[in-house]
């Protein structure tokens, strides 16, 4: 079923300060605030947004400062900003029964940061193939080059218009291989490509000099101190934000939060666009879920 634009609609919302581009889908409460990754979009959900709207469930879909159509504000860390950010769509987000948080990558980072903080706008946090829970080699590589991608960051590079269509194709491309073991639909692909603009090479280089930094932070994260059920969702071929990370969770968290592990074996870095439907489905049973105290690891 394809949702129509009577029920898929797009505004504008200032969160935190930030103004910033909204995906929303109507529905019944709880809402369910979905946080993207590190270069992508609120675009990245739009499967998704489709599957929960069949399941008459509210949900909306955020650009991240930095991403998107978001501002770029100033913050003295990334991290920081964005918990910030996702603290005040909690609230704005919360129609008196909590919100569902659900985030990719450094979106599923900052998801399980407020997961950690027992304010009652949460009701529960689902996070996809999330940052910040396993340092893979390639991450630990970054940082140690950091001195030289600063250098890089400085450099004079040619502008997106030097290359005119070719650059956001390109990144696309790359995006979809490194996500989605370059299985992303064109329409995907070209939401992807349509926020690269001139100049972003360098300043998306910049932004994630600072990220790396934070990411591998031991004290990032905390899962001994999440404080609502969360769901933790991989692809098995996620080389990005490795499911190594779910035994750093399970090894830790605490015994009176429920957690849940699933992994999907034939599913890359961004399960939510390989598996819509399932991600939804798992959604729609955690919302109804009155059990407590199960952990279980899953293959899906």
């Amino acid at each position: 079923m394809t949702v129509t634009q009577s029920r898929y609609d797009r505004e504008t919302v200032v969160l935190g300060g930030v103004r910033t581009r909204c995906l929303r889908a109507p529905g019944r409460s709880p809402t369910v605030v979905l946080l993207h990754g590190f270069t992508d979009s609120a675009d990245t959900w739009r499967p998704l947004l489709r599957e929960l709207a069949d399941r008459g469930l509210r949900a909306a879909a955020v650009d991240l400062p930095h991403f998107g159509a978001a501002d770029r504000p100033i913050s003295d860390t990334v991290l920081g900003g964005y918990d910030s950010f996702a603290a005040a769509a909690i609230d704005y987000f919360d129609s008196g029964d909590g919100v569902v948080l659900v985030g990719n990558s450094v979106g599923g980072l900052v998801a399980l940061r407020a997961s950690q903080d027992p304010r009652p706008g949460i009701r529960a946090v689902v996070a996809i193939g999330p940052a910040g829970l396993h340092t893979p080699q390639w991450l630990r590589t970054l940082s140690r080059a950091t001195p030289l991608l600063a250098l890089l960051s400085r450099a004079p590079v040619p502008s997106v218009t030097s290359f005119g269509p070719l650059l956001p194709a390109v990144w696309a491309a790359l995006f979809s291989l490194a996500v989605a073991r370059g299985r992303l639909t064109p329409a995907t692909k070209d939401h992807y490509a349509s926020h690269i603009h001139t100049g972003d090479v360098k300043r998306v280089l910049a932004l994630g000099l600072r990220t790396i930094t934070e990411l591998i932070d031991p004290a990032v994260v905390d899962p001994a101190r999440f404080a609502v059920p969360v769901t933790l969702i991989w692809g098995r071929h996620d080389w990005i934000c490795p499911p190594t990370g779910a035994k750093t969770v399970l090894d830790i968290r605490r015994a009176d939060v429920d957690v849940d592990v699933v992994i999907y074996p034939d599913a890359g870095h961004c399960t939510q666009l390989e598996r819509p439907a399932d991600i939804a489905v798992r959604i729609t049973t955690l919302i109804a879920d009155t059990a407590h105290g199960r952990t279980t690891a899953l293959e899906g």
